[in-house]
């Protein structure tokens, strides 16, 4: 990983997303100060799928700020996790977590939103959290920048803006360096006083940098769709369309291939969200296709579901399951192509807003269907959580 040539490109745009965080808007209204701490100890029967057991020793401190004032809102957060392991020390690693957040009300029918994030962590555990893909580690770091303008055209409709720029670099040279570009048009109007019809579109761009005959991905999406209001506690959100992708490579090294290669895709998301009493569902199916850090674009089927129960003052307990499926088309390295489940069961004593008691127990399943090979992981942890809140 190139760090220099990292930090020239991230620093600029972190310098300009401070001094925006530090514009005065408004007397604030309401600052608060949240330190806080997180001890987890983990059993781990396959550490990383490498066919070894051992204990996880867990520290996670972590600093909120938060600013609330008439016509904006500044967020801040500083997170460290410390992971140690009682026999293999290779594992040990520190993720780093940075990020700021800033809103601010234009005029009383516009609103801008600015956010950006710093964080260094390792591919291991990412690529299975957010594709269920197995790889070796590598160190990571990555950078984003986001902002997008909304605008209230009447009391019916809306129109967003947004602008997406995230930059990745690894230490390994299996996985080539990619900065990506996204511009999304978004219009949503309220057809009644329960649903809303939608369209967007969305265009991105992936410089991948590596000796891969591969130069850049553009992806194209236009999707349509809606959100509907079912019940006061019963919502439903759909949208669908199409995906158009163009690979750009290498003309010197493309001699038994085209310059470009083009594809169509369906993509959609559908969702739903469902709250009685003390009982919160959410559930999601989406297709989408986004830059990966195998060189090249990846499409991911994903379904999960997710629910929380209260079921006393003091007591409640959450169930978290994900299914993945992901796949690239080989078109710079071989083919990946597999399936993962993770199950995450939990419950948890509150002894009060700012102290929780957390025994969990993780499943984690996959396997590489172009090898055939499955592996399974299983984790017991106990994890205590303490906030510090303080109103300045």
């Amino acid at each position: 990983m190139n760090t220099r040539r990292f930090l020239q490109n991230a620093l600029p745009l972190l310098f300009f997303l401070i001094c925006v965080l530090d514009l005065p808007c408004a007397e604030p209204a309401e600052t608060v100060l949240t330190p806080s701490l997180k001890l987890q100890e983990t059993y781990d029967d396959n550490v990383f799928f490498k066919k070894v057991s051992d204990f996880e020793h867990l520290i996670n401190p972590a600093c909120e700020f938060y600013s609330l004032s008439e016509i904006g809102s500044v967020n801040t957060l500083l997170e460290w996790n410390i992971y140690k392991y009682n026999k293999y020390h290779d594992f040990d690693h520190l993720d780093q977590f940075y990020q700021m957040a800033y809103k601010r009300l234009l005029t009383p029918a516009s609103e801008m939103d600015i956010s950006g994030s710093y964080v260094m962590d390792n591919t291991i555990q990412s690529a299975f959290d957010e594709l269920g893909i197995v790889i070796e580690q590598s160190d990571r770091v990555f950078f984003t920048f986001d902002t997008g303008v909304t605008f209230e055209l009447n009391p019916k409709t809306n129109l967003d803006l947004i602008y997406n720029f995230r930059k990745d670099n690894y230490d390994s040279e299996d996985y080539p360096d990619h900065q990506y570009h996204n511009m999304d048009l978004n219009y949503d109007y309220q057809l009644t006083e329960q649903t809303t019809f939608g369209f967007l579109l969305s265009g991105n761009r992936t410089d991948y940098e590596s000796s891969n005959a591969l130069e850049k991905e553009e992806i194209l999406k236009t999707l349509f769709g809606f959100d509907h209001q079912a019940f006061e506690r019963l919502k439903f959100t759909f949208i669908a369309g199409a995906g158009h992708t163009r690979s750009h490579f290498n003309e010197s090294q493309t001699a038994d291939r085209s310059s470009v290669v083009s594809d169509t895709l369906f993509l959609f998301s559908a969702s739903t969200s469902w709250s009685f009493e003390y009982i919160q569902i959410q559930g999601i199916i989406k297709r989408d296709v986004f830059p990966s850090l195998f060189g090249e674009g990846i499409l991911r089927n994903f379904a999960g579901i997710f629910l929380n129960h209260q079921m006393t003052e003091k007591s409640s307990y959450l169930l978290d399951v994900k299914y993945h499926h992901s796949e690239t088309r080989g078109l710079v390295s071989p083919k990946q192509k597999s399936k993962a489940l993770s199950i995450h069961l939990s419950p948890m004593y509150h002894f009060n807003e700012n102290m929780i008691l957390q025994l969990g127990y993780i499943h984690n399943f996959t396997k590489n269907d172009m090898t055939s090979q499955s592996m399974g992981r299983n984790r017991v942890y106990l994890q205590l959580s303490m906030a510090w809140p303080k109103v300045l």
